[in-house]
């Protein structure tokens, strides 16, 4: 099995002479136009094409053909097979969620985008809890207050000047009475 030169690709070529070639990697429409099969890939080391959407998406129980699991690498057959493909219902539901994963992608709208969100929240959050923790513990600090009562628990008397300040902010803000 010798190799053969394709627009400076190498691809082996098999035991009948066949083998892949780039312009499989363009489609010819019935206008003359050429469109780029941009899911189509081809894999050196199994000498073989898949079809990265259907590789992605495709479910294990979907009867599509090759190109999604074992790849084809049958080149006498290929312009067919990829025809026969691009027009199938598990092809076209995974080119579906191809192109929405990709728009899903390009606008930054992911789980960890979200996940990001939700814990820039958190932080900010913890952060004013923190300020107000602090700020009661500056107050006591500086008019030589103590801090504890004959009790460690919110809402029951004589329970510290601590917590009362803590209580009094429950009272109006609503950040501490989430933690009351």
């Amino acid at each position: 099995m010798g190799r053969i030169k394709c627009d400076v690709v190498y691809f082996p070529t098999n035991k009948a002479g066949r083998h892949f070639s780039v312009e499989y990697f363009k489609r010819k429409l019935l206008n003359g136009e050429l469109i780029h099969r941009r899911w189509l890939m081809y894999s050196n080391s199994a000498d073989a094409v898949y079809c990265s959407a259907c590789k992605l998406f495709t479910l294990p129980t979907a009867t599509s053909s090759g190109l999604a699991k074992e790849g084809i690498q049958d080149w006498k057959n290929i312009s067919a097979k990829l025809s026969e493909h691009e027009q199938g219902k598990d092809h076209t539901d995974a080119m579906m969620n191809w192109i929405e994963l990709y728009k899903i992608l390009k606008k930054g709208k992911t789980i960890n985008e979200i996940d990001g969100q939700l814990v820039k929240s958190d932080k900010c959050h913890w952060q004013m809890v923190i300020e107000h923790i602090f700020t009661i513990t500056t107050y006591l600090a500086q008019h030589n207050m103590t801090f504890r009562g004959n009790w460690d628990k919110l809402f029951i008397p004589n329970n510290g000047n601590f917590l009362a300040l803590v209580q009094l902010f429950v009272k109006f803000n609503p950040i501490m009475k989430e933690h009351s």
